[in-house]
Formats: structure tokens, C-alpha cells, sequence
């Protein structure tokens, strides 16, 4: 998951104990943050980090990560070096970095992290603890031997082992055989992969026709956005009502609170969105979180909002590419965190970690969570 995601509040924290001149660095470098002159902000941090400063180091590792993807090297590589030299807030940025393709590692530096007196990092401990991935259920071998039966021509086996293409992309081939022979799970990721948009919507269009829910809501947001074809919301608004999956309940929200297709009705809006943000739907924990803090067809509280934002970070599901989203959802996630931890203050969104981490645990035991990584088989 993206780590402009992750709150620095608790690097800032750290910023008293460095040298006058540095701490000027540092003001100048955090301004340029907080004006959102993120480019300039990496640069100014650079200098630091080269110097061989954990602080800077952490810094410019979160500033490099890109907020819809992967993590880059680069940035893994400095928040290793953060954590290594003792930084232990980057060694849970890192943790977080890794949580979605490598959650052993991922767990090792927040406890690592927890340790070194890391409060976050000990509930991050306690959430991994009370709530496993369903991916450790499913050993290398395991996947490996239904690559092997995908490989000898197994149908079955090629599209249970696109299941965990996700988190393993060697698998990623199996899927183009499962996908032709029909299996909409399949062709979903293979819309993923696609290069064009035309080719992403075929696919989508195909898997939408078996049933697939999220690839009606997927299509939703492509007419919504006008992602491969023109912007149409009466289309957008209908794929959504069809999809019956979370992200077609949160697209839904999204087109009828901004009134796209039918009148507005933020209430509505927000009971959608909820609705879909306790089964775990990452782009509705997020506008949950963002409509908490600005009293959007909710009442505002910032508690509330705070713990919606944490739960989405402890959430390993990836969001649709943000041009996918358009207009429907244009604020990034890294900005809206932001915003609410400054108004939650660096206690208050310690104090949301641990209730979103037990609400995690409700949700999941209630079967309302998707707790592997393995089956976040979206954008």
C-alpha cells in the first residue's frame, strides 16, 4: 500500500532533536510539504538524507512513494536505511510499504518498531495478531503446485491460480487461460494488465456479462470518468445499481452525492458509502473517513473520521487507478489523511488505530472483511 498514505505526524515529532541549521532544513522542507510542493520537498530532503540523516531518510522515502501503486525501490530502499539507523517510525513506514506484498517482513519491522517503544507500531502488532491474512493459509507450495496442473493444461487450477496473482505476478500468465475459457475473476485481472483502455473495458464488459460485480461497478466508474469511452452518467448510475459489490455501492454514493444521474441526496450518499466501507471497500473507507471530517450527509466528528482514516491504512485491498476515478473522486488519499490528522492531533490518531483495529476484528469476525491480500483481485 501507498505510503503517502501513512501519516508522518510521528516523524515530525523527532524534528526538536536536530542541530539549529538543520532544524531551518527542516522547517523549510515540512512548509514545502504542507504547500503540497511535494517535488521541491523531496529535493530538500534528499540533501539531508545523503548526509546519512534517519529523519530526512524517512521524509524523502515516503515523498518518493506513489500514491496508487507500488512502492518504488527507491523509496523501500530509504526507509530501510531510516530504519536501520534507528529511526523506528520509518521502520513502521516501512512495515506498512511491505504489508501487501511481504507481510512476514512487513510484521518483523513493526515489531521491530514496537520493540523500540513504538505505540502505533504494538497495535499494528495486536492487528496482525487478531487477525491473520487468509494468505498465510495458502503456502508457496501450495500455489506452486496449482501453477504446475495450470501449466499441464488444468483449467480449474489456472484460474484458482490467477486467485493469487495479486501478490504473486509470476502466476499472471494462468490468468490469460482462465480468463478465455470464461472465468470472470480472471478477466478482471486481466483488465488490470491491460495496456489500453479499450482493451481494460473488453475484458471488464466480458466478466460483467457472467455476473461479476465488481466489473459492473468498474464499469461505472469508466463512464462516470469517461475512461475509454465518453463520459455517461445514466450509464454510470445504471452499472453501479447493477453491480451489487461494495464498489458498486460506493460508486453509487459517489454519483447520487454528487447528484450524476439523479438528484442529490447526501444521506443516501453517505448510507451507501458506509455500507460499503464496513465490507472493507478501500475508496469508501477513505470518502467515509473525508465525509466524517466535513459533516457531508453525516454529523461531523473527527474521532470518527480519524478512525475511518486508520482503518483504511491497516486495509491491504488496492483502490482503482486515480484516472479511473476522474472527477467522481478527485481528492487524493494522502492529502485527506493529512488533513485529518492534523485535525485529530498525533494522540488522537494513536487513540483511532486502536479502535479501528478492533473494529477490523468486529467486521472480520462477522465476515463483512476481506482479510487477504490474495483476494484483492481489483485495480
Amino acid at each position: 500500500m501507498a505510503m503517502r498514505r501513512i501519516l508522518l505526524f510521528a516523524v515530525a515529532l523527532l524534528a526538536a532533536t536536530a542541530t539549529d541549521a538543520a532544524a531551518t532544513d527542516y522547517a523549510t522542507a515540512r512548509r514545502l510539504v504542507e504547500e503540497n510542493r511535494l517535488d521541491e520537498a523531496s529535493a530538500a530532503f534528499r540533501v539531508l538524507a545523503q548526509a546519512g540523516d534517519p529523519l530526512a531518510q524517512h521524509w524523502l522515502g515516503s515523498l518518493l512513494d506513489e500514491p496508487d501503486g507500488a512502492t518504488p525501490p527507491e523509496a523501500v530502499a530509504w526507509l530501510r536505511r531510516a530504519a536501520e539507523g534507528g529511526d523506528r517510525a520509518a521502520a513502521v513506514t516501512l512495515g506498512r510499504a511491505l504489508s501487501r506484498t511481504q507481510p512476514a517482513e512487513a510484521l518483523a519491522w513493526y515489531r521491530r518498531a514496537a520493540a523500540q517503544g513504538s505505540a502505533e507500531a504494538r497495535l499494528l502488532v495486536a492487528a496482525a495478531e487478531l487477525v491473520p491474512p487468509v494468505v498465510a493459509r495458502f503456502t508457496d507450495d501450495a500455489v506452486e503446485a496449482l501453477a504446475t496442473a495450470a501449466a499441464a493444461g488444468d483449467g480449474r487450477a489456472a484460474a484458482a491460480a490467477c486467485r493469487h496473482a495479486a501478490l504473486r505476478p509470476h502466476l499472471r500468465p494462468h490468468c490469460l487461460t482462465a480468463a478465455l475459457a470464461g472465468d470472470a475473476e480472471a478477466q478482471v485481472v486481466m483488465a488490470e494488465s491491460a495496456v489500453f483502455p479499450g482493451e481494460a473495458l473488453e475484458w471488464l464488459h466480458r466478466a460483467a456479462a457472467s455476473g461479476h460485480g465488481n466489473a459492473r461497478a468498474r464499469l461505472a466508474l469508466a463512464a462516470a470518468a469517461g475512461w475509454g469511452e465518453s463520459r455517461d452518467d445514466s450509464a454510470a448510475l445504471r452499472h453501479a445499481e447493477a453491480a451489487a459489490s461494495p464498489l458498486g455501492h460506493t460508486v453509487l454514493g459517489l454519483l447520487i452525492g454528487a447528484g450524476r444521474g439523479a438528484p442529490r441526496d447526501a444521506k443516501r450518499s453517505a448510507a451507501l458509502i458506509q455500507q460499503a466501507a464496513e465490507q472493507g471497500e478501500p475508496v469508501a473507507q477513505t470518502v467515509l473517513a473525508y465525509r466524517f471530517s466535513h459533516g457531508d450527509g453525516v454529523r461531523r466528528d473527527i474521532a470518527e473520521a480519524a478512525t475511518w482514516a486508520q482503518l483504511r491504512a491497516l486495509n491491504p485491498t488496492a483502490e482503482p487507478p486515480v484516472e479511473m476515478m476522474g472527477e467522481l473522486w478527485p481528492l487524493a488519499p494522502a492529502i485527506i489523511r493529512r488533513e485529518i490528522a492534523d485535525l485529530a492531533g498525533p494522540a488522537g490518531m494513536l487513540d483511532a488505530l486502536g479502535r479501528a483495529t478492533q473494529l477490523r476484528k468486529k467486521l472480520a469476525d462477522q465476515n463483512r472483511w476481506p482479510l487477504a491480500a490474495d483476494s484483492a483481485m481489483g485495480f
